[in-house]
């Protein structure tokens, strides 16, 4: 009887420490997990901010270049005006000469 006792209280222990192991492993499983997925969240991030600033940099250049295009399409619209403007004058004069 004494032997049975002492052997199911072995055995109880024997589960209990099997038991304490695999719960062990259990959280250092999750543990893992869980530092995995935080550095990768911690990568996709900064990826994003990345990205981020990248996009930023790119619109940033794209509206340099179209107001560099506006303004070089301004300077030659007022080119070919200042000079149908100069044409119509000497026309004008032209024309006062040969009247006068």
């Amino acid at each position: 009887m004494r032997t049975k006792i002492l052997l199911a209280k072995f055995k109880t222990r024997q589960d209990n420490t099997r038991q304490d192991k695999t719960r062990q492993e259990k959280q250092k499983r999750r543990y893992e997990m869980r530092r995995q997925l935080k550095r990768a969240g911690a990568r996709w991030l900064a990826r994003g901010r990345r990205d981020q600033a990248t996009r930023v940099e790119q619109s940033r250049a794209e509206q340099s270049r179209a107001e560099q295009s506006r303004t070089e399409q301004n300077r030659i619209k007022n080119r070919t005006e200042n000079r149908t403007e100069q044409s119509r004058a000497e026309q004008n004069r032209a024309e006062q000469n040969r009247a006068s």
